[in-house]
């Protein structure tokens, strides 16, 4: 999964990712408290669990990701967007065939691909 979701990656940003590198601050992992949470109701209690992208999200290995990804980025910078969102969205965007724009405004739109990225 690690070499698809990479190859997918620099296929879409070849050029991109080496004239970059090092320009983005390797993305910071947030700590989740109940007090953050007080009003806000769980995605997992709005969608069905059982859903393919559900399944899915929990089968891969989002921290070898994150591993094999972390070294593209600096320490100092930028702050990152988290790695499990990026490869999520590369994902989506060739699983459905959709443009950069499109598979942005789908995340904005279905809780299952929020969900699916970490979200």
């Amino acid at each position: 999964m690690i070499d698809l979701l990479w190859g997918l990656i620099l296929q879409d940003n070849r050029a991109c990712a080496c004239k970059s590198r090092g320009f983005w601050m390797r993305p910071t992992e947030r700590t989740k408290t109940p007090q953050n949470d007080l009003f806000r109701l769980k995605l997992t209690n709005l969608i069905d669990l059982r859903h393919e992208l559900c399944r899915l999200g929990e089968r891969i290995n989002w921290q070898a990701l994150v591993d094999e990804f972390g070294a593209l980025y600096a320490e100092h910078g930028r702050p990152g967007v988290p790695i499990r969102l990026m490869a999520g969205l590369h994902y989506l965007k060739h699983a459905f065939g959709l443009s950069d724009e499109a598979v942005v405004k789908g995340w904005v739109e279905n809780p299952y691909w929020q969900y699916f990225c970490g979200k």
